[in-house]
This record gives structure tokens, C-alpha cells and sequence, in this order.
């Protein structure tokens, strides 16, 4: 039995379910699977690349799948399971104290380990912001990234190469850490669709970084178009919450040309909702169908 430990870190209760974070907020989904990290948690963080089972590949993962220059990627979740029997997931409309260095980074994941000693099957537990722990395993992670609309990727060096891949609107990428998938493994991942980033075989923080290289240049190819406007990014984030879950991307611009400020309504700053050109047609009709079941939060919520 692991040892019962205290958590050093409050955090609010209830924490989010698992489910309700993955049908409405990232959209790019990352999945490391790692084998040799303990799952005590007991470990120096000077020795990560050893004692701690190469947990610096997994920080490096970290690092590459949220940080951009000054700020964290809000559309990510990167979910580590450990041993095929300990998922930790990282929020990025959540997560805090991320930095650069691998040491810190290998503290929160460190936190995370300790904070699933005593945690009971079937429930979750945060163990800093945005990052949850509980014991799930491969295969019931990817059921549950079905259900939430994420359709999985295997990264593959042998796979279609990424460049001209068709990918859905909320694709989730698995990789492995410095070792193969095992037997069991590979055989669950067996029929996922596969692709390259490239004819070189690179390390799985770099693969990261590619991906999303590609990602961002094919969002800033396409052309968004005005869907509706809210009153306050509260409302917002409830129409882009229904709207992810219909598969649909979603985009805020909270000041709008030619005006040097926001528009304002009754004190509160008007929010426009994009969406991408070809899905504008299904996201009004979505936006029909939120409105008549009473999302919009009654009259005068959102603008036509």
C-alpha cells in the first residue's frame, strides 16, 4: 500500500470533473505515455533524468505542449499516464506556476505522484492548478477521449506525413516516452490512424513542438468569420462551451476595429464569437438550438 500523505497545495473543492474539462475546453490534446516513472512520487529533483525514471522527458513534453514566449497555450490538455495505471492531466485553461526549467516542472508532476497516494479509485483529485491526478489507464483514457468528440493520433515516424494529414477539429496525439510502446500497449494503439512529423526520428518534446508548429499555421490560414456577441466573457465561455462540444472551434475578439475600444453594453465588454467560415452554417444552427434550450441565460444575453 502507498504511504497517506498530506497534499502541501489547497486546492478548491469540488475540482472539475474530468469529463466536463475535456467536452469544453482544449482542443488539441496530447497524450505521453510514460513506463518508468515510480508512482510514489519519492524522489530528488536533482536526479531526474535517473532516480525519478526519466521524468524529465515527461517535463520537456510539459514545457513544449503549453509554453509560448510570455504565456501558456489556453487550448491544450496533456494527459501522462504513468505505468498504465496512473493518469495525470495538465489544463491549460487552468494550469499555473509553469515554467521553463525541468526542476519545476518536475515538482508539480512530483506533486501529482504524492497526491494520488491515498486517492481512492474512480475519483480525481487536484494536486496544484490544472493538473489533476487519478487512476485510469490507457485504454480507459482513450474511451474517454472518444466520448469527449478527441479523436486519437498515434505520432509515428512510419505514419502519413503531418503536413498533408486530415486531422478532425479536436485530434489527440500519442506518443511514448524514451521507450516503445509495450506488447499490450501497441496492440491497443494498433488501428489509430498515424502520422510523421518528419523523415528523422526526433524526441517526443520535439514531436510536440511540431505538431503544434503545423497546427498554428493551418489556424492562421483559415478564415474565422463573426458568429454572434455576448455580453461579458462569462457568456461567451458558456456559448463556446456548447459549441466545442458540438465539435466546432471557437474564437473571442473582445475589441473590434475601427474603434480603439471594446463596444460595451450596460458597463459590460462585448465579445464576439468567431467560428471558421465552413462550420459558420452548423454553428448558427448549434446557436438555434442552445438559445431554445435556455443556455443563453434568458433575454438579452447575446447579440444577434
Amino acid at each position: 500500500m502507498l504511504p497517506l500523505r498530506l497534499l502541501s497545495v489547497k486546492i478548491p473543492s469540488p475540482w472539475p470533473a474530468f469529463s466536463e474539462l475535456v467536452s469544453i475546453g482544449p482542443v488539441r490534446t496530447f497524450v505521453v505515455v510514460s513506463h518508468t516513472v515510480p508512482l510514489e512520487g519519492e524522489f530528488s529533483l536533482s536526479d531526474l533524468p535517473g532516480g525519478a525514471g526519466r521524468l524529465d522527458v515527461l517535463c520537456r513534453a510539459a514545457t513544449d505542449a503549453f509554453l509560448v514566449s510570455h504565456g501558456i497555450r489556453k487550448d491544450v490538455a496533456l494527459h501522462v499516464v504513468v505505468r498504465d495505471q496512473l493518469l495525470i492531466s495538465l489544463w491549460g485553461p487552468r494550469l499555473r506556476h509553469l515554467n521553463p526549467d525541468e526542476r519545476s516542472t518536475g515538482a508539480l508532476l512530483r506533486e501529482a505522484l504524492r497526491a494520488a497516494c491515498d486517492l481512492p479509485p474512480g475519483e480525481e483529485r487536484g494536486s496544484t492548478p490544472g493538473i489533476t491526478v487519478r487512476w485510469l489507464d490507457l485504454a480507459g483514457l482513450l474511451g474517454e477521449l472518444g466520448a469527449a468528440g478527441v479523436s486519437p493520433v498515434l505520432l509515428d515516424e512510419g505514419g502519413e506525413p503531418l503536413r498533408t494529414a486530415r486531422l478532425s477539429e479536436r485530434p489527440g496525439f500519442i506518443l511514448s516516452d524514451h521507450q516503445d510502446f509495450a506488447p499490450a500497449e501497441a496492440s491497443l494503439l494498433a488501428d489509430l490512424p498515424r502520422v510523421s512529423v518528419g523523415p528523422t526520428v526526433l524526441q517526443g518534446h520535439q514531436c510536440v513542438t511540431l505538431v503544434h508548429n503545423e497546427l498554428d499555421l493551418r489556424e492562421a490560414r483559415a478564415v474565422w468569420e463573426v458568429l454572434t456577441a455576448a455580453i461579458g466573457e462569462p457568456q461567451a465561455q458558456l456559448v463556446a462551451g456548447f459549441l466545442s462540444g458540438e465539435g466546432i472551434p471557437v474564437r473571442f475578439r473582445s475589441q473590434v476595429p475601427p474603434s480603439v475600444y471594446p463596444v460595451t453594453v450596460d458597463g459590460l465588454a462585448e465579445v464576439q464569437i468567431l467560428v471558421p467560415a465552413p462550420d459558420l452554417l452548423r454553428a448558427r444552427e448549434a446557436l438555434v438550438a442552445f438559445e431554445a434550450g435556455g443556455g443563453a441565460d434568458g433575454e438579452g444575453s447575446a447579440a444577434p
